[in-house]
């Protein structure tokens, strides 16, 4: 899990259609490091870490998967985190 989560970049943004294109605007943007193992599993466990597993049946029957994502509210990075660092 350390080599996995070394490094986690967290990037707010809010997009837009133009035309067929699509445009973001980054509002935000976090380097979090040092993952803190032990109490990332225990938020896992107990609730704070949400595991979603981005994965779907397309119209055509393919299986897409878009991999697993985990989601964890601001006010715990740093009780995950050794560091965090303010990018944008």
């Amino acid at each position: 899990m350390e080599n996995k989560f070394s490094n986690v970049l967290l990037v707010e943004a809010q997009s837009r259609k133009s035309g067929e294109q699509e445009e973001f605007w980054y509002k935000e943007a976090y380097l979090l490091t040092g993952i803190i193992v032990q109490k990332f599993l225990e938020y896992i466990q107990n609730g704070p870490i949400v595991v979603d597993l981005r994965m779907h049946i397309a119209q055509n029957g393919v299986v897409r998967n878009h991999g697993t994502a985990f989601r964890l509210h601001r006010r715990y990075w740093d009780s995950c985190f050794n560091n965090t660092e303010r990018l944008l």
